[in-house]
């Protein structure tokens, strides 16, 4: 029996090993030592991974932490306050998914479950100086990948474009105005800035961002940065905010709001 022996040869024009050129030298096996070959290959798998054991890869946040986060503080941090980022995973669950998509009405795909983390950068004494998310959700071309600054109050500090293909991530960092507007935001308010299906940005949205001139490429573009920042103030509430709140990361909850025609306070 002839078993075909493939190796990799050296590509004449670069000297680096080809893939795709193969070739074969001949190697014949007796029928004894094809059968002791292939139960050495059948006890070996079994005995290296049995099947419960394998471990799969997690598909469900591919973007839920980002090894270069390091290199994003100083856009939201000054150098000289920074002493260390403190890393906090968590996960986020299908029943948290579920309550923020019926809260938010926004749909949360399956890049926002699973694995995620929590990036806080803290000063000399140890104090909170905002919280990093590293959001992402599918685009229109690929996939939106943004780094979302929040402070003590879980609204939105400041944003940094991580990912975007074509010319959106430029036009977003070049639009300093939109920063500034939505700077301070929290999910309600990002929410109200979009339609009813979170597909489009509203009339107030527009108003609100100074869009009124933009072009629907462009507002569609911000479309994706509001969706984001809304979603990880969610999840970062739904994940990380009672042992936030214990460690003085975040500010207490406000007190619930009085109905001012009943005097009962609100859900």
């Amino acid at each position: 029996m002839e078993i075909p022996i493939l190796g990799r040869v050296r590509d004449r024009r670069c000297g680096a090993p080809s893939c795709s050129r193969t070739q074969g030298r001949g190697a014949r096996l007796e029928p004894g030592a094809i059968r002791l070959l292939v139960l050495g290959v059948v006890v070996g798998a079994g005995l290296a991974a049995p099947a419960e054991a394998i471990q799969r890869p997690d598909r469900t946040s591919p973007f839920c932490s980002y090894r270069s986060y390091k290199h994003l503080m100083p856009r939201f941090v000054p150098a000289e306050s920074l002493a260390e980022v403190r890393v906090f995973p968590g996960r986020i669950r299908r029943s948290q998914r579920d309550a923020i998509s019926r809260d938010l009405a926004l749909g949360i795909g399956r890049s926002e479950l699973g694995r995620h983390t929590l990036y806080v950068p803290v000063d000399g004494e140890g104090r909170s100086l905002g919280l990093l998310r590293i959001h992402s959700e599918p685009g229109d071309h690929g996939l939106v990948f943004m780094g979302v600054f929040l402070d003590r109050e879980l609204r939105v500090a400041a944003y940094s474009v991580i990912q975007y293909r074509g010319r959106a991530k430029a036009w977003l960092e070049g639009r300093r105005d939109l920063r500034e507007r939505l700077r301070g935001a929290d999910a309600k308010t990002l929410r109200s800035w979009l339609d009813g299906e979170g597909r489009e940005l509203s009339p107030a949205g527009i108003a609100a961002l100074g869009l009124g001139s933009c072009s629907a490429v462009e507002r569609r573009i911000v479309v994706h940065l509001v969706r984001i920042a809304a979603k990880a103030i969610a999840t970062t509430e739904a994940a990380w905010g009672g042992r936030m709140r214990a460690l003085g990361y975040l500010a207490p909850r406000p007190p619930p709001e009085e109905s001012p025609q009943t005097g009962r306070t609100g859900e």
